[in-house]
């Protein structure tokens, strides 16, 4: 009876033994790990090309300025980047929502954001009936 009630309290408490350290061990890796450096896609009229172009930037972890030049619409091969990247200075990232985040009548500011994002909601008649 002695050894049936400790294979019992071990088939309990055994797991347990091992899933609450791995995840501890899981925990701490993700809070002292450091976040790295992500891709940002950016569009924006090159002031040098005198055209809209759309670029790709690596920005480190909470920097608000790129750190380098992935690819850039400006040139024939996007990858073959053939400047002195002025536009690194000129660009700023910041982290903001995708546009789906948000719906397109958010409360802003006091007032409602219609359907042309001028401010004014949509009429009471261009409603579905529930």
């Amino acid at each position: 009876m002695e050894a049936l009630a400790i294979a019992v309290v071990l088939l309990l408490v055994g797991p347990l033994v091992i899933i609450v350290p791995a995840i501890l061990i899981l925990l701490g890796i993700a809070v002292f790990s450091a976040p790295g450096p992500r891709l940002v896609t950016k569009g924006f009229r090159c002031p040098f090309r005198r055209r809209r172009v759309t670029a790709e930037f690596v920005v480190p972890a909470g920097a608000a300025r790129p750190l380098s030049v992935v690819s850039c619409t400006a040139f024939k091969d996007p990858k073959r980047i053939r400047c002195r990247r002025p536009c690194l200075s000129l660009t700023e990232v910041r982290w903001s929502p995708p546009p789906g985040v948000f719906g397109r009548r958010a409360l802003i500011s006091g007032g409602v954001v219609g359907p042309d994002g001028d401010g004014r909601p949509e009429p009471e008649t261009a409603r579905p009936a529930a």
